[in-house]
């Protein structure tokens, strides 16, 4: 597996550093690019049960709350697949306009949310087979499964095995090896 790490470190990124390149500028400068990249890379590193997936076209990205991506997500995913599927980008502006979209969602990202709205998101999603990614302190231990955080001038990951478990989700060893550890942010 350790041999692995190097590997699966280039593949994710080759994209970011693609968009770092046609950029330019520190990290804050192309934050939301790597970040599409990273988000559209998780869908190639997790697995979601078979029964949800089998009869759909599309794998679908929703944006919750404050979209701060603008075109730079739907640029990440233009003319992509995830296992054959064309992957459509949806936009809500709150839980309820997700929960009345009737729509399934393989990942949605959460934008700046209130502390209720959020808590409200997450217990939402909790038992669908949702990846939930956010950006905020805390969003692992509140019920997220992937926190995207700027951590020594980089985006690393934290991720919540048991979240992942109760939304029945599979999340590669390769992906979790990535993840920060609670001992290296201190």
């Amino acid at each position: 597996m350790k041999r692995n790490l190097p590997i699966i470190l280039c593949l994710l990124a080759i994209p970011l550093l693609a968009a770092a390149s046609a950029r330019g500028g520190a990290i804050q400068d192309q934050e939301y690019d790597i970040k599409a990249a990273f988000i559209y890379n998780f869908a190639k590193f997790v697995e979601w049960p078979e029964e949800n997936e089998a009869a759909r076209s599309t794998f679908s990205i929703g944006i919750l709350g404050n979209d701060p991506f603008g075109p730079a997500i739907d640029a990440a995913i233009a003319d992509k697949t995830v296992e054959g599927k064309r992957i459509v980008i949806e936009r809500f502006p709150d839980v309820g306009a997700m929960r009345r979209s009737g729509h399934p969602i393989d990942i949605v990202f959460i934008g700046a949310l209130s502390a209720d709205d959020l808590e409200a998101a997450l217990e939402y999603i909790e038992y669908l087979p949702v990846l939930t990614i956010g950006e905020t302190p805390d969003f692992c231990e509140k019920g997220g499964i992937i926190n995207l955080v700027i951590w020594k001038n980089r985006i690393r990951i934290e991720i919540n095995r048991a979240a992942a478990e109760r939304a029945k989700l599979r999340i590669s060893s390769k992906l979790l090896q990535l993840a920060l550890r609670p001992d290296e942010k201190e």
